[in-house]
């Protein structure tokens, strides 16, 4: 794929079309602070939840796929709201060894239907790209760190800190949509409980003209 940004085709294989065995469950923001599970979905229920699927070809223990709004077949581009549900995701996880990934278009995503990837690490196992070596490059937003990678095979960039986990969200999302517009693919791992965000540009970027 040549393009980062596609429009979605609904003739091409998408999520909509799985089994829906392959469903695990689906949810959406409740209207207030109170949780409520359903064995079916009510009809008060939005018409396009977000879902967890099981994924058919895992690379890692439960590995399975976040599809937001599933039923509005959005193309594979990040925006501000899925990015903060894909945090959302992994901190309500609670677990250090859960993982969310985002692969653009042209950035190994071989699905034009947004989508994220979710799968635990086995017990004390890290990617390289979170043990390498780390320079500080400047502190944004409400404290927001951005990170530069050194001695590294390729470019990378890591975000963490921020006044809450909005805050963080909000200057990756605003990174992934300048690499969309740019057409230059990425892949994102979002750890630590969504503390902190690794962002691999697929071709040299720098710190200064995303801020």
């Amino acid at each position: 794929m040549n393009q980062v940004i596609q429009p979605f085709d609904s003739a091409k294989f998408n999520f909509t079309k799985v089994n829906p065995e392959e469903v695990i469950f689906a949810f959406e923001e409740a209207q207030n602070d109170s949780e409520k599970y359903f064995d079916n979905v009510p009809h008060a229920v939005a018409y396009s939840p977000s879902a967890i699927l099981i994924n058919v070809s895992p690379i890692g223990y439960c590995h399975v796929l976040l599809i937001p709004r599933i039923q509005d077949c959005l193309s594979q581009r990040v925006d501000k709201e899925s990015f903060l549900l894909a945090m959302y995701v992994a901190r309500e996880a609670r677990n250090p060894f859960f993982r969310v990934g985002y692969n653009s278009l042209g950035g190994f995503a071989t699905i034009n239907h947004l989508h994220f990837q979710a799968y635990y690490l086995k017990v004390q196992l890290q990617y390289p790209v979170e043990k390498a070596p780390m320079e500080k490059l400047t502190t944004v937003g409400n404290g927001v760190s951005i990170i530069q990678l050194v001695d590294y095979p390729v470019s990378g960039f890591v975000f963490e800190g921020g006044a809450c986990l909005e805050d963080l969200s909000d200057v990756v999302s605003k990174v992934c949509i300048f690499m969309q517009e740019n057409n230059r693919p990425f892949n994102v791992l979002i750890s630590e409980s969504g503390k902190r965000v690794s962002l691999l540009p697929q071709s040299g970027s720098s710190v200064a003209i995303w801020c």
